[in-house]
């Protein structure tokens, strides 16, 4: 299967204060560690979504990745998923999505990917708690060109009965980190120096 990425960038980064995308993460930024995890997962082409501070951000994406432009990122992150998939090819089957401030692994995207050949979504879960990536086989493009932030965006395709939802069991705690806030960020960062430690 040809699983493309979409890397979601495109926010101002308001709650945080700082740019989310541009915290230091791994020895680079947020953004270049998503971007470097997608890459490595080599599940399918990768794609980063911007749209405040584009060109800033685009300094920080290595050259294997498109970049995408979302003209009305002000409207929230499902127009950023769907300029996304309105760029990617036609022929993959499927898109997994990542967010810029929840670091994934190459070897959980991959993980999350590799589920999906049998079902319409997939999605990474830690101890029962449904986490990220998440990945939609490509038969579910037009429920995600419908969606609307008013209904919660993704989340509300959780609540149709009519998919095949799938949890993947990941034994990582970074599946559940999103960094809305620089408390939020700075526990993740000792909870990976811990795991490193030990």
């Amino acid at each position: 299967m040809s699983i493309a990425v979409l890397i979601l960038s495109a926010g101002r980064s308001s709650r945080m204060g700082d740019s989310k995308a541009l915290l230091p993460w791994n020895g680079t930024t947020l953004l270049t560690h998503q971007c470097s995890a997608a890459i490595a997962a080599d599940v399918g082409p990768v794609f980063a979504v911007l749209g405040h501070d584009a060109e800033h951000k685009k300094a920080h994406i290595p050259a294997k990745v498109h970049v995408i432009h979302n003209p009305i990122w002000q409207s929230g992150k499902v127009s950023s998923i769907q300029r996304g998939l309105l760029s990617v090819p036609q022929d993959v089957d499927g898109i997994l999505l990542l967010s810029v401030d929840q670091p994934s692994l190459a070897q959980i995207i991959c993980t999350v990917a590799n589920e999906l050949r049998h079902h319409d979504i997939c999605v990474a879960t830690h101890e029962g708690n449904r986490g990220h990536p998440i990945a939609f086989h490509s038969r579910m493009r037009p429920q995600l060109l419908a969606l609307s932030e008013a209904d919660r965006g993704v989340m509300a395709l959780f609540k149709n009965s009519h998919f095949a939802i799938h949890s993947v069991d990941i034994n990582h705690p970074s599946i559940l980190w999103n960094f809305n806030t620089s408390e939020e960020y700075r526990n993740a960062l000792n909870q990976q120096n811990q795991r490193e430690s030990c």
